[in-house]
């Protein structure tokens, strides 16, 4: 797992974001004062636009400094994590979700990181030094770069906490301790089901360089179907009924003559 942290001033953002509330709110009333002592006085059409004024202004405020803005960022084989605060929460992304980043200017030759994502929505990070945040993303598009055994490994979890709800489904396991999921905690079937769905998207899409020689190839291969077959079983641990010929296509890439 890779985590970074964005040092921020959390105590002078709610002060920034008190004092333009306190400015809007001023200048509203200010223009509504105005307004009423004109020969046409403040109509009720008038006092609402100035009230969604006001309000549109201090969201914006909120926007700009917490509604998108994460302060702390971790990376798992998965998704990555982002801590947003006020209130305090966490965004995960799956890794599918994700587009790209990119460096956004602020004041001063500072930059923001920006995690973009496929659906339209950005995520920035408090400014900080231009050279910091750009390392930062190098070291996220390193971490994000496809890699075969980095999705044989994300396999192997899935099918760990698979088998937490499926005894069944996994005979033995003899591999590293590190992979196997906490015993205290499972995984809900939803959540699993759309891992394996982007799983299997990652893996079919996976790009295999030209001289990939036979083994690489049906490795990519048996994966893809493999994860086919785990999002069956899924579906099936749901209570989903499958007809025969469907199920055997789906479990084992094989039907009935």
């Amino acid at each position: 797992m890779f985590s970074e942290a964005f040092p921020a001033d959390l105590a002078g953002a709610r002060l920034q974001l008190s004092v333009f509330a306190a400015a809007v709110a001023a200048a509203v009333l200010l223009l509504a004062w105005r307004m009423r002592r004109t020969r046409r006085g403040l109509s009720g059409r008038s006092a609402f636009a100035l009230g969604l004024l006001a309000v549109s202004a201090v969201a914006f405020g909120y926007w700009w400094l917490f509604a998108s803005t994460y302060y702390r960022l971790r990376a798992t084989p998965e998704a990555i994590l982002l801590q947003l605060e006020l209130p305090r929460r966490e965004v995960r992304l799956p890794r599918a979700d994700i587009s790209g980043f990119a460096l956004e200017p602020a004041l001063r030759g500072a930059a923001r990181m920006a995690v973009e994502t496929r659906g339209g929505r950005t995520y920035y990070s408090p400014a900080g030094p231009r050279d910091d945040r750009a390392a930062t993303i190098e070291r996220f598009e390193d971490l994000l770069t496809p890699d075969m055994n980095q999705l044989s490994e994300r396999y192997v979890r899935l099918i760990l906490q698979v088998g937490q709800h499926d005894p069944d489904y996994v005979d033995a396991y003899y591999g590293p301790e590190a992979l196997r999921p906490s015993e205290d905690r499972k995984t809900s079937i939803d959540d699993l089901l759309a891992s394996a769905t982007a799983l299997q998207q990652e893996a079919s899409a996976f790009p295999l360089p030209p001289d990939a020689d036979e083994l690489t190839r049906l490795r990519k291969q048996y994966l893809a179907q493999q994860l086919v077959a785990v999002q069956a079983r899924l579906r099936m641990l749901k209570g989903e009924k499958l007809p025969f010929d469907v199920e055997s296509q789906l479990l084992y890439d094989a039907v009935a003559p």
